[in-house]
């Protein structure tokens, strides 16, 4: 295995646990400022016994700022969804998600980016973080989608927010993530 092929195995374990519902009665002892961000992308709706919905935003600040992770993710927005239903029997069947719609701040909707229209290294990554998914979490990982927008003037560590409309409920992020370095206020020069 190549250092590049071993890097994006790592990546993707620390963005697939990122996936596993984090119990509201527990949180990470010495919590990294990466840890804090990973953790506030991640939203678990359990809207009964039922049903469930997660959504997580795939953010800059939790991934190394150097990377070039970073960087894509500082370009594009990446949003995945799972909305799954238990049945009666004890089997889950998952929506198939076709579409969805991000808003910014001001509103107005983003742009959502194809797949097959990214840089061809975005789109790999995309299609390898799709693999992981599907490989490492079975039927949930087919059941999850990954949408990936233009990130316009979204951005998790300026002030702002995402909404994110799906199935009756709207999700939001109000940005800056936790963990994100402190804003400089209005008007001081960086030194």
């Amino acid at each position: 295995m190549s250092i590049n092929q071993f890097n994006k195995a790592i990546l993707a374990s620390i963005i697939l646990s990122s996936l596993i519902p984090v119990s509201a009665s527990s949180r990470f002892w010495n919590e990294t400022p990466q840890q804090a961000a990973t953790e506030y992308g991640y939203i678990f709706d359990e809207r009964s016994n039922k049903e469930r919905v997660t959504v997580k935003w795939f953010a800059a600040p939790s991934v190394k700022k150097d990377s070039s992770t970073y960087k894509f993710l500082e370009q594009y927005l990446v949003i995945i969804v799972v909305h799954a239903h238990h049945q009666p029997n004890g089997t889950v069947s998952y929506d198939n998600i076709s579409t969805l719609e991000a808003r910014g701040s001001d509103g107005k909707l983003l742009t959502l980016i194809p797949k097959d229209a990214l840089p061809p290294a975005a789109a790999s990554l995309i299609t390898y973080w799709e693999t992981q998914a599907r490989q490492s979490q079975g039927q949930e990982g087919s059941g999850t989608k990954f949408f990936i927008f233009d990130a316009g003037t979204v951005r998790a560590c300026e002030k702002g927010e995402l909404s994110i409309p799906l199935d009756g409920e709207t999700y939001t992020w109000n940005t800056p993530f936790p963990g994100c370095p402190p804003q400089e206020a209005e008007g001081e020069k960086k030194q």
